[in-house]
């Protein structure tokens, strides 16, 4: 058996797991990444969501530079590499995709390079081994030695990795019951959580469901028809095929399109005969998954509900092809749809792995619920009246996007609720028992409600760079999780840490990342400073000036008419 040894092992090359190596690596550790895939990113590629999930305000606030990084290089790439339409630069920002419910889609592979280039600069610090998985963790105590790693394809070759800390970037907490450390599946119960619409019982087997998304071309007077699954008319009951999703009515036709939906690549956007063809992204109802969970299953059990679940995806294609009602009035089906397996990597053209939405969730020194975020209860009860969400002394990164529960098959319908823009509270990663061990996803210590708004793209981004200095950090102190979180002259540190590496923590959206004041004025709003600063709003208006009232509020009257920009540095002149 090799033996390998560094300082963090970080298993799962997902959004979260590839933003930890980043920066714990970029910081000084020794970093192992595992990925069971020979994809980095998770939702951004080898789960096939190249649509980012975001919100209104981020092409200028609201995720880290890194994210930002990723996300420039990837629409670089298609100003380099392909000649653009006019109408291209007819935007604030280029999308290559056009589509309505992101402001960036692109295809998974160029994801995939851009992470790779992100990450080459560091093979020093960080040693990448693809398609590994952790099998066993031995324990010492309440604290985690070191790792057995298997190699996929291979029933033998075992690798024993020992590390000081180890994260939980899998994208269903797969370390969490290797180190017995406590976790929730599925619904929590009201009495557990108090959160308004939670139900009067706990469900473990109630978790959202999950997708297998692929990628389509419009081919006009091509058939590009697969083959027809093997139950495909049982699939077909199962998932009850159709074109209707929410707001979406058709495939082409009105505003709110499928085909406009998670469109990757529009043809209009481009001069170049090597874009001729409009590029879509299938990931909607009828391919949400409505047999029961992989989670909570014997791996037998897991493996045939995975299977099905991509037959599902592929079943939707067959019925697209071939019995949806057409638009156009020339009666069913739509041949022209050409299954791009090139985009995703794999031989039937669905994407590598399942989107999960929902895994195990750790249970932490603080549990983010419903009622910290929603602007409203199921009920209409205003429970955020502010401009921001539940502010948090210990917050280590932000994030925002309504709270998107899909439904399970169990029968809950999910939820769709509005929120306020949100922290990460530190204390929702740092586990209750286990001292070495932080996760770095969708499994930190949210509820199955709350758990609905921290899922998405640069949440999860924002959670992973939050992880992967928060080792470091742990290791630089020799300090355990508990005594960092228990210190807030630490926590201050590791707070001063984030910034300095551009990852946002307040939610002032006026005053961006590469702005002079934007350590000094987060550390003020973090440590409320600012707190009885009338602003209705996100903004700061940092070149407005400073009113007599505002400076009395703010502690200093000599401030009056200093620009505030310039009179948060004076009061932050000791930070």
């Amino acid at each position: 058996m090799r033996e390998l040894n560094c300082d963090i092992l970080i298993a799962g090359g997902g959004t979260g797991g590839t933003a930890a190596a980043l920066h714990a690596a970029h910081l000084g550790s020794k970093v192992i990444l595992l990925e069971e895939t020979d994809w980095l990113g998770g939702q951004l590629t080898a789960q096939g969501v190249s649509a980012l999930d975001e919100h209104p305000h981020i092409e200028y606030f609201g995720a880290t530079q890194s994210y930002y990084q990723l996300r420039n290089a990837i629409r670089q790439h298609y100003a380099r590499e392909y000649r653009l339409a006019p109408r291209a630069y007819d935007r604030p920002e280029f999308n290559p995709g056009n589509c309505w419910v992101t402001k960036c889609a692109f295809e998974p592979t160029v994801a995939v390079a851009k992470i790779k280039e992100m990450l080459a600069p560091l093979k020093d610090k960080l040693d990448i081994i693809y398609f590994a998985q952790v099998i066993e963790l031995k324990m010492q105590g309440d604290r985690i030695e070191s790792a057995l790693i298997r190699l996929a394809g291979s029933t033998e070759e075992v690798i024993k990795v020992k590390a000081s800390c180890f994260i939980d970037a899998t994208e269903l907490g797969d370390l969490l019951p290797l180190a017995d450390a406590e976790y929730v599946l599925g619904r929590e119960s009201k009495a557990e959580t108090g959160e308004p619409d939670a139900y009067d019982t706990p469900d473990p087997d109630c978790i959202q469901s999950f997708t297998f998304p692929f990628i389509v071309e419009w081919r006009p007077g091509d058939n590009h028809t697969i083959e027809k699954p093997i139950d495909y008319e049982a699939l077909k009951t199962l998932q009850r095929y159709s074109f209707k999703d929410n707001v979406i009515e058709d495939l082409f036709e009105g505003q709110w399109s499928l085909w406009t939906y998670r469109r990757l690549l529009a043809a209009e956007n481009f001069d170049d005969a090597s874009i001729p063809f409009d590029v879509c992204l299938i990931n909607t109802a009828s391919n949400d998954y409505r047999g029961p969970a992989a989670l909570g299953k014997s791996p037998e059990e897991a493996a045939r509900v995975l299977a099905e679940a991509r037959r599902a995806s592929l079943g939707y294609l067959y019925w697209m092809q071939t019995e949806a009602p057409r638009s156009d009035g020339k009666g069913f089906g739509y041949p022209e749809l050409k299954l791009r397996k090139d985009l995703l990597g794999t031989d039937d053209g669905i994407s590598k792995t399942a989107y999960f939405r929902e895994s195990r969730r750790m249970k932490t020194l603080d549990t983010i619920k419903e009622q910290d975020v929603v602007v409203r209860d199921g009920n209409g009860n205003l429970l955020n009246p502010g401009p921001r969400a539940k502010e948090c002394w210990d917050t280590v990164g932000i994030g925002w996007y309504n709270l998107d529960c899909h439904r399970s098959a169990t029968g809950d319908p999910g939820r769709y609720w509005p929120t306020r823009p949100f922290q990460i509270p530190l204390g929702a990663l740092i586990p209750v028992r286990i001292e070495n061990l932080i996760p770095a996803c969708k499994n930190i210590g949210t509820t199955h409600l709350s758990n609905g708004c921290y899922r998405l793209h640069p949440v999860e981004w924002a959670i992973g760079q939050a992880a992967g200095t928060i080792a470091h950090f742990s290791l630089e102190e020799t300090a355990s999780l508990k005594a960092i979180y228990e210190d807030r002259s630490k926590v201050k540190d590791l707070q001063r840490t984030l910034l300095a590496w551009g990852a946002p923590l307040y939610w002032y959206v006026d005053v961006p990342i590469g702005d002079e004041v934007f350590s000094i004025i987060q550390q003020l709003a973090i440590e409320g400073r600012f707190k009885k600063d009338p602003a209705p709003d996100l903004r700061f208006r940092p070149d407005d000036p400073l009113t007599l009232e505002e400076a009395l509020i703010w502690g200093n009257k000599d401030l009056t008419d200093m620009p505030r920009r310039y009179a948060a540095m004076d009061l932050g002149f000791d930070l």
